[in-house]
């Protein structure tokens, strides 16, 4: 075939008008100061791979100021058995014996068949983010609590490793947000443990060359929860510790005051709204600002406020079983055990305004809960932990999960994490067989839509919300939404709907927790059981008289973790308006409801004469 046909192929064209249109948004979206740091950082990269480049540090010594070690043994306190897993008798006893599990992937990193298992292979054929977990070592808090001789062998294979002598060597060792993550750990074992005598000088030098690499490569370019990790590192090392080197204290605080501004709402949300990151760096800012009151800094008391906020938004999006919702890049195990959080954290009291604007939740005194996200997919400059999840819910019922999403399996370009991220893996509404965002890579996100507005309230004992988006408006579709409406019973009626132009096939899907199977099922309904065989019985149906069918999906809760479960879809094709709905209730529940719309309201009216009658248009 010629060149110019070639070009004219048309799957040629479209794959080029697809990569100028993402790289569009990728313009659109981002900062410009974004692009010039991650040039500048990748330019730096390609300079040490040709150039015979020597690290020379410009600090060598570090030592405790006085009171310090007290400060740290108690944050060494708060962390311990604060991620149940890796405390775990079992894995601890693996790990003593050279096998590391991370991501639950366990590999075995003897290097040798000697009899010393700490002789450990430290570049492992792995993913990124395995090797992230080896190097950050967030696991020795747990070792040293159990065997603190074990913890400083492992510290003593990383430290005469001879790639770790030079941050040339093993870029993923001497990575900021590994350092971030590992410097904290190494100064909490210290302060409960003291290094070993033989190890002592080489111990702190790396400590002082690791906090002045660090302080010297901000990942500014990130920003989000990897800059706050850096900031919190840096702050640390600086509070509680005196050095030779040459960090300006006062600039790394006014950034962090700056991208607390920026990162965490009035409402206390972390802007990447990601639930496992914001308990993070909940716990990250209270390390910081529990550093800064060490040293009588007043940027301690503003830090301790914005906490208070962060702590109060966990609480409120918790499910019963006190765990985080899997919204975004969620996981169960790599989130802080949230209750013990909680309650090891010293707070003022939360401000009596705090809310959350992006969320709505219902609760009954039964453990009964539901909550729908109503925010962004992401923060818009930096969308790597988004979803394509517009408006999706999670449920609980008599504290036992039942709407879930899928969460998160892994970070690498994949399938499955294309799956995790599209719009079928939530409980949501899909037009056309699209998702709410453009997503590719493993961390991009191109087109995308964005909430436009919401409205709640609440009468006769029935609370309810109505959101709108523009997720489809390139599909002729300006705006599409959600009514979801919740009583005692539980009772929730979930109604989707769209406005827009020419024919269009809503597909609205519900994902169930593994512990629930259909028991019966029928044309426009699934009865479900609890696995237990207990009380807990429910019905779920179409109120549009579509049909209901039940398909197989995924439930990956942690990383490297596949349940099989059922997806609920029910579908409905409709010219200009249109909408599809749920009922869920317990058997023998049936509410009719007769529903309405046109292109400026939505009404519904159920049997017992409750009716609402919200406008589509924005007010």
């Amino acid at each position: 075939m010629s060149r110019a046909g070639d070009w004219a192929n048309p799957m040629i064209v479209r794959a080029i008008a697809q990569r100028a249109a993402r790289g569009f948004q990728l313009a659109r979206y981002h900062h410009f100061s974004q692009f010039v740091r991650r040039l500048w950082n990748v330019s730096q990269i390609r300079a040490r791979r040709v150039l015979p480049l020597t690290y020379r540090p410009k600090a060598t010594l570090c030592q405790w100021k006085p009171g310090a070690e007290k400060r740290l043994q108690a944050m060494f306190d708060r962390r311990r058995g604060l991620w149940p897993s890796r405390s775990d008798s079992e894995q601890l006893a693996r790990l003593k014996t050279g096998v590391f599990d991370f991501l639950n992937c366990p590999i075995d990193l003897r290097s040798d068949s000697g009899d010393n298992p700490f002789a450990l292979n430290w570049q492992p054929k792995a993913s990124r983010l395995w090797r992230f977990h080896l190097h950050s070592q967030e696991f020795l808090i747990d070792v040293a609590a159990d065997d603190p001789a074990a913890a400083w062998q492992i510290i003593d294979s990383w430290l005469t490793n001879p790639p770790h002598q030079s941050p040339y060597d093993d870029p993923d060792a001497w990575h900021p947000f590994c350092i971030s993550r590992r410097l904290p750990v190494w100064m909490m074992v210290a302060s409960v443990a003291a290094p070993p005598e033989s190890l002592c000088q080489s111990f702190w030098r790396s400590v002082a060359e690791q906090a002045q690499w660090l302080a010297d490569h901000l990942e500014r370019d990130l920003g989000g929860n990897h800059l706050l990790e850096n900031l919190h590192a840096s702050l640390l090392a600086i509070c509680l510790l005196s050095g030779d080197w040459k960090i300006d204290a006062a600039k790394l605080v006014q950034l962090l005051q700056q991208q607390i501004a920026e990162q965490v709402s009035l409402s206390g949300e972390h802007c990447e709204r990601t639930p496992t990151y914001h308990a993070l760096m909940l716990l990250s800012l209270v390390e910081t600002a529990e550093s800064l009151r060490f040293i009588g800094h007043p940027a301690a008391a503003n830090l301790h406020e914005c906490a208070s906020r962060m702590a109060a938004f966990l609480r409120l999006i918790l499910h019963p079983d006190g765990q985080i919702p899997l919204f975004a890049d969620s996981v169960l195990a790599e989130t802080p055990e949230p209750s013990l959080l909680l309650s090891r954290i010293d707070l003022p009291p939360t401000p009596a305004s705090t809310a959350s604007a992006d969320y709505w939740t219902w609760r009954s005194d039964d453990d009964d809960f539901l909550i729908c996200d109503l925010g962004p997919l992401a923060c818009d400059h930096l969308p790597a932990h988004g979803h394509a999840d517009l408006f999706t819910v999670e449920a609980s019922i008599r504290g036992r999960r039942l709407l879930v999403d899928t969460g998160t399996f892994c970070y690498e370009a994949s399938k499955v994490r294309s799956y995790c991220r599209g719009s079928s893996a939530h409980n949501t509404l899909q037009v056309d067989g699209e998702d709410h965002a453009d997503t590719w890579s493993s961390f991009r996100m191109g087109r995308r839509g964005h909430p436009l507005w919401k409205k709640t309230g609440a009468s006769d004992g029935r609370h309810w919300m109505l959101a709108c988006h523009d997720a489809y408006r390139h599909r002729s579709v300006p705006r599409s939404g959600r009514l979801i409406v919740a009583s005692h019973g539980p009772i929730w009626i979930i109604i989707d709907w769209i406005v827009g132009q020419g024919i269009h096939r809503l597909t609205s899907r519900l994902n169930l927790h593994p512990s629930w199977s259909l028991s019966a099922s029928g044309l426009h309904e699934a009865k479900l059981s609890f696995d237990s065989g207990d009380s807990a019985d429910l019905e779920i149906r179409s109120l549009d008289l579509a049909q209901v069918r039940a398909e197989t999906g995924s439930y990956c809760p942690n990383f490297g973790v596949r349940h099989e479960t059922t997806v609920l879809v029910t579908e409905r094709e409709v010219v200009d308006v249109g909408w599809v709905g749920w009922h869920l209730g317990p058997f023998h529940s049936q509410q009719a409801a007769q529903v309405s719309l046109d292109r400026n309201e939505l009404s519904v009216r159920l049997a017992d004469g409750w009716a609402l009658r919200g406008s589509l248009l924005s007010e």
